[in-house]
């Protein structure tokens, strides 16, 4: 870059209005890449004599090379951890929803029994009769009369309340 910056430079204050001779800009390219190459060897050269320097700033380039081959490798397992992790949160909330409303219609189902009991003990104490017809969802007190007519307590008890 500081090699491009001069020969800019340099361009303009050989050639003022801009127009830079074919012969001129072939001459600064062979000296740029020769000064590259000239960089190159000289820190090949230094490598080998092991220049603590010029070492030392190889040994930071090779581990700053490894590092970003470990961040990058990192970020790809991170990566690959989320989405397994993003799975398993929407298995949960799925899980979770389903329950809910397994929970739901239990608590519903569970309410409504206890009116029709409570509705019971208001007539009379027979609650062993009563333990026969719990655990239905959504059966009403027209299907438990229908299901109560063969056992008499029971049919007195709606028979009461339906004159009531």
């Amino acid at each position: 870059m500081s090699i491009n910056v001069y020969l800019s430079h340099t361009n303009d204050a050989l050639f003022p209005d801009g127009a830079v001779d074919s012969d001129w800009t072939e001459i600064f390219k062979e000296e740029e890449a020769q000064l590259c190459r000239d960089a190159n060897l000289d820190v090949k050269r230094a490598l080998a004599m092991n220049v603590p320097s010029v070492v030392a700033i190889e040994k930071k380039q090779k581990d700053q090379d490894k590092r970003v081959v470990d961040l990058e490798n990192y970020s790809r397992k991170s990566d690959e951890r989320i989405g397994s992790l993003l799975k398993q949160i929407n298995s949960l909330r799925d899980e979770v929803e389903s329950n809910s409303t397994i929970a739901f219609e239990a608590i519903e189902s569970a309410t409504y029994q206890k009116m029709v009991l409570d509705k019971f003990d208001m007539i009379g104490d027979d609650k062993q009769d009563l333990n026969n017809f719990r655990g239905g969802q959504g059966r009403d007190i027209r299907a438990l009369r229908v299901r109560a007519n063969g056992v008499p307590s029971l049919k007195r008890k709606f028979d009461d309340l339906k004159k009531q």
